[in-house]
């Protein structure tokens, strides 16, 4: 059996600055899990590899990722090396990989998607997983996953809800529209992201992206 590869849940940081992506492969387990990293303490299993046999030289985890934003303009990024910038690697529980924009560099002109206190940008990202022998001691494993990241808009809809004033008198508001629409368009945006966040799923990409673009021509003047 080979190492199988797997992501653990990715989510992004509250601040929306951080894509946490951590390792799912588990511990081999000749029956249960047949495809996992052997625990450092057992004995070796034949093709199978331990974390600590990441050495940077001859076997390596890589991360790649596509970034597709709300106009559906792709940018590639180059392979991130997980063990250059995490490593060294002692345990599974170490392999849990913490990305932020200054990681992500175009393929095309070298750029960072932003510093490491700037905001990911929001859209889709399509993130491949790969471990790589080239001593052909282990057998190389690939994974891919989707996952969708809402940090700026999340941030501005939410804002814009803050910001609602309160009453309790009708009288209060008389028939002056901006104070109607000072509550009424949060609510609209507030649904609409829901709405949004409820779509997501790989078959639903365009739709999503869609939406997020509505809200993101709506919500540019608020600042965050």
């Amino acid at each position: 059996m080979a190492l199988d590869l797997k992501f653990g849940t990715i989510v992004q940081s509250n601040d929306a600055v951080i894509l946490r992506i951590p390792d799912g492969t588990g511990d081999y387990d000749a029956i249960d899990n047949p495809g996992g990293w052997v625990k450092e303490l057992d004995a070796p299993v034949a093709g199978q590899p331990k974390v600590s046999n990441l050495d940077g030289l001859t076997t390596f985890l890589y991360l790649d990722v596509v970034y597709t934003d709300s106009s559906n303009e792709t940018t590639t990024y180059n392979t991130v090396d997980l063990y250059a910038s995490f490593g060294p690697f002692t345990d599974r529980t170490d392999l849990v990989f913490d990305i932020d924009p200054s990681m992500l560099i175009s393929t095309v002109n070298g750029q960072a998607q932003g510093t490491d206190e700037d905001r990911l940008l929001d859209g889709w990202y399509n993130i491949t997983y790969t471990f790589t022998d080239t001593s052909l001691t282990y057998a190389d494993s690939i994974v891919s996953t989707d996952i969708f990241v809402d940090g700026v808009i999340r941030t501005k809809v939410y804002t814009s809800l803050k910001n609602v004033i309160y009453a309790n008198e009708f009288e209060r508001f008389n028939i002056d529209f901006k104070e109607w629409k000072d509550i009424l368009y949060p609510q609209y945006y507030y649904s609409m992201f829901v709405g949004m966040l409820a779509e997501v799923s790989i078959a639903r990409k365009v739709e999503v992206l869609s939406i997020l673009k509505s809200l993101e021509t709506l919500l540019n003047q608020v600042s965050i």
